[in-house]
């Protein structure tokens, strides 16, 4: 009995939230570092292999890219020319995602206004097309994104769904991308969360 009390403490501990900031909405990307992670790293039963820099080396020369311990998370992250912080958040084992994580001060409403949220996601994900080595095609995705934008905004704010996945290609695999998290960091600072995904692979 006592150990499987300790086997459930253990498990709700690894499981815990993201730290919450003082306004109550959950903090961004928390990294930590192992620089001494290969291949054999990787769990067996994982499909993918391990994380990688996606960001172009050429385009982004100050990006940094961070595996974490357990082979199979990656973050990478850079400040863009307009200001806007980027981390992106490479995981997945049956899926391959890309999470991306902009902090920006460029626009600025209402966290509810999900209609304006939805087109900036948009706005802020084109601009990184000419920057990005992955196996996703964002261009594509972001296509898909244009048509979900034009017919759902029809409805307002209320036709649109954080979370929901919008599907983009692949009959076998599935691909699809989702607006995940709209927050505010502090006065005039927000947060957007979009997230591409291929799988199960």
């Amino acid at each position: 009995m006592k150990r499987i009390l300790i086997l459930v403490l253990l498990a709700l501990t690894s499981c815990s939230s993201k730290p919450i900031l003082p306004n109550g909405v959950e903090e961004p990307f928390v990294v930590a570092t192992d620089h001494s992670l290969t291949t054999k790293d990787v769990p067996s039963t994982c499909i993918r292999s391990i994380p990688e820099q996606v960001l172009s080396r050429v385009e982004f020369p100050n990006a940094k890219f961070e595996l974490q311990a357990d082979s199979l998370v990656g973050f990478e992250s850079t400040t863009l020319d307009n200001g806007d912080v980027l981390t992106i958040k490479n995981w997945g084992c049956e899926y391959y995602t890309l999470t991306f994580q902009f902090e920006t001060t460029r626009f600025q409403a209402d966290t509810n206004d999900l209609a304006y949220w939805f087109e900036k996601a948009e706005v802020l994900l084109t601009g990184m097309l000419g920057g990005l080595d992955s196996p996703l095609d964002m261009k594509k995705g972001l296509m898909h994104l244009e048509y979900y934008l034009h017919h759902r905004g029809k409805q307002g704010s209320k036709g649109f769904d954080l979370g929901e996945q919008i599907d983009f290609g692949g009959t076998e695999i599935r691909e699809f991308i989702s607006i995940d998290r709209i927050a505010q960091l502090s006065e005039g600072k927000y947060l957007v969360e979009i997230s591409v995904s291929t799988g199960p692979l």
